[in-house]
């Protein structure tokens, strides 16, 4: 039985790198910049993924501050495979691993849009902080190009996979019809929020 949350994630890492790694790495200089993050804080990366915002955090405080927890088995192991010394578990942003008042940060990065209980997730990132801790997450802020719909890759990707033959391959031309030949670029936003939940 897979945890909550690991739907359409429980796939190899590298297929999550090719669709989501891309963004996700450089995003996570910019949102550890704009949380603050200090040099001895003890971090937590929530739904991290194969590690992108967990590697970002292990070079600013050192693997022993750093833990992580994705609901994905694939990814969880991947995390700790690539972030050695770092304390990666398996588990759901709505039911943290972790003890009350354990870490001075809890981060998630590209995670909010994807569990089933966003403010169940909020309280539990706030639970896990130690007085004047600081709770962060960032998402988003468009209908985002899903290069791995056909790996299954989230509930854009599963949801593709459900389809007939016929039917993926019209999306991928309606896809494609709307990029056009050849490379293109794509400018992203993110929006990113930060507090510290009251006591």
């Amino acid at each position: 039985m897979q945890p909550s949350g690991a739907g359409g994630f429980n796939v190899a890492a590298e297929a999550y790198d090719n669709f989501m790694g891309r963004y996700s790495t450089p995003l996570a200089t910019q949102f550890v910049s704009f949380v603050g993050v200090g040099s001895t804080d003890q971090v937590l990366d929530v739904g991290c993924g194969p590690g992108a915002l967990t590697a970002e955090l292990v070079r600013l405080v050192g693997a022993a501050n750093v833990v992580a927890c994705d609901p994905s088995r694939p990814f969880a192991a991947a995390c700790a495979r690539r972030n050695p010394g770092v304390d990666v578990r398996t588990g759901a942003a709505e039911h943290l691993p972790f003890d009350d008042g354990s870490v001075d940060a809890a981060l998630s990065e590209l995670v909010l849009h994807f569990v089933g209980d966003p403010p169940a997730a909020a309280a539990e990132q706030a639970r896990v902080l130690r007085a004047g801790g600081i709770s962060a997450a960032a998402v988003w802020d468009f209908d985002e190009l899903w290069a791995g719909f056909d790996q299954g890759i989230g509930p854009a990707g599963s949801y593709l996979k459900a389809l007939s033959a016929p039917s993926q391959q019209a999306v991928r031309a309606a896809l494609f019809d709307r990029v056009g030949p050849g490379p293109f670029t794509m400018t992203a936003l993110a929006r990113a929020a930060k507090g510290h939940p009251p006591r």
